[in-house]
C-alpha cells in the first residue's frame, strides 16, 4: 500500500511538472507548414453580459462620465489609442471600432470603405505605424480569419498584410522592419514590412494573450493559460516566472492581469492579490496595505501611482502601495480593464 501511495504521488508530480509548463515553448520541432495551419482554436473572450457602457474621467477620478456605445449588447474594449495632445481616441472592441474626436464626450462607430471593419468585426489591436495621427496596423477577426491591416488614412482604406485561417492574432510588437504577430494557437509569426514575408519564429503551448517590453530590456509574454514568460528575445527561449504563492509541482498558471511601469516595475494580478517586482521578476512582495474586502476586479499604474477597482470602489496608491485613498465608483457594471490616455481614463468590462 506504502509503494503504490508513494507511486501516486510521483505520477501527480510528473503530471503537475507537465501542466505547469503549459505556455511554454514546445520541444518537438514544428512541421514546415505550420505557419499557417489551424489549431482550430477559435476566438476566446471572457466579457459578461450587459449594457455596453463604460466610464471615462477627465479629471483624475474625481468626476465620471458614463458612455454608452451600445443600448442592447455588450461591449468589450481590447485596446484603446490615442496620440498625445489630440482628441482622437479609438476603441478597438468586439464589435468593432468607435472613434471620438473630442477627447472621449461623444462617439461613433466607424466603418471602413470596403466594410474590412464593421459591427461584426472583433478588433483586437491597434499600434500607431509612425509618429503622425493617420497610419496604424490592426488585428481584426472576422469571416473565421485573423487579419492584420495597416492603413494610412485613418482606416478608411487598408491595405491586408497577412491573414491566417480560424486563427486571431491577439496582440503584436513591432521591432524596425519586422512586426511580431501572437497567433491565437500559440505560434509567434514575424512579418516582414519590407519583403511581405512571414516566418514562424517561436510556438508555445498556449495562446499569448499581450507581449509587454520592459525598460530594462527583457520581453514578458502573457500566456491565456495564466502563465507568464521573461525573455531577452522574441525568437529565443523564454523562462517561466513563478508566482510566489505557486507550487512548481502542481502550479497551473495564476497571472490574471500584468502592467510595466515607467521604471520597469513588473505588478501581476492573481487570486492572491496585487504583487510587486522590482528586480524583474526575480522576486516579488505582495501589496497587503490595501484596506479591502474581495477580489481585485481590475488595476493599473501610471507616473508612479498605483490604481486597484474592487467591485464600485477604486484605490489610488502614490507612495508604492503603503497608504490609499478611496473613491467611489459610479456605474452599474464590473470593471475590469484601466485604461490611460493622456489625462483622461477609461474604465471598461
Amino acid at each position: 500500500m506504502e509503494k503504490f501511495t508513494f507511486f501516486l504521488l510521483v505520477l501527480m508530480g510528473l503530471l503537475g511538472v507537465f501542466w505547469g509548463l503549459g505556455g511554454f515553448n514546445q520541444s518537438t520541432p514544428l512541421p514546415s507548414s505550420g505557419l499557417f495551419a489551424s489549431a482550430l482554436a477559435m476566438v476566446e473572450t471572457d466579457w459578461n453580459s450587459g449594457w455596453g457602457s463604460f466610464l471615462i474621467s477627465f479629471d483624475n477620478f474625481n468626476n465620471f462620465h458614463q458612455v454608452t456605445l451600445e443600448k442592447e449588447e455588450a461591449v468589450k474594449v481590447f485596446d484603446v489609442w490615442g496620440k498625445d495632445k489630440s482628441n482622437l481616441i479609438y476603441l478597438a472592441t468586439d464589435k468593432g471600432i468607435f472613434f471620438s474626436q473630442d477627447g472621449g464626450l461623444t462617439w461613433n462607430r466607424f466603418v471602413s470603405s470596403n466594410n474590412e471593419i464593421n459591427e461584426h468585426s472583433v478588433v483586437f489591436r491597434i499600434l500607431p505605424a509612425s509618429q503622425n495621427e493617420e497610419d496604424y496596423f490592426v488585428s481584426v477577426y472576422d469571416g473565421q480569419k485573423g487579419k492584420v491591416y495597416r492603413t494610412y488614412d485613418y482606416f478608411f482604406n487598408l491595405e491586408k498584410l497577412v491573414d491566417f485561417d480560424k486563427e486571431a492574432v491577439y496582440d503584436f510588437y513591432r521591432l524596425g522592419d519586422y512586426l511580431y504577430l501572437a497567433l491565437s494557437n500559440g505560434q509567434l509569426i514575424r512579418f516582414n514590412l519590407k519583403t511581405q514575408e512571414a516566418k514562424l519564429v517561436n510556438s508555445f503551448a498556449s495562446p499569448i494573450l499581450r507581449i509587454f517590453r520592459s525598460p530594462n530590456g527583457y520581453f514578458y509574454l502573457l500566456f491565456k493559460s495564466g502563465n507568464l514568460g521573461r525573455g531577452v528575445n522574441l525568437e529565443k527561449e523564454f523562462q517561466k516566472i513563478e508566482l510566489p504563492s505557486g507550487n512548481f509541482l502542481f502550479a497551473q498558471g495564476g497571472v490574471k492581469k500584468m502592467a510595466l511601469d515607467e521604471w520597469g516595475t513588473l505588478y501581476l494580478l492573481s487570486k492572491d492579490g496585487l504583487y510587486l517586482s522590482f528586480d524583474d521578476g526575480l522576486s516579488f512582495k505582495l501589496l497587503k496595505s490595501l484596506p479591502l474586502k474581495g477580489t481585485i476586479d481590475a488595476f493599473g499604474v501610471k507616473e508612479g501611482k498605483i490604481y486597484v477597482v474592487v467591485k464600485n470602489k477604486l484605490y489610488i496608491s502614490q507612495d508604492g502601495g503603503n497608504n490609499w485613498k478611496i473613491k467611489e465608483v459610479a456605474g452599474d457594471f464590473p470593471i475590469r480593464s484601466l485604461f490611460f490616455v493622456n489625462q483622461r481614463v477609461i474604465l471598461s468590462r
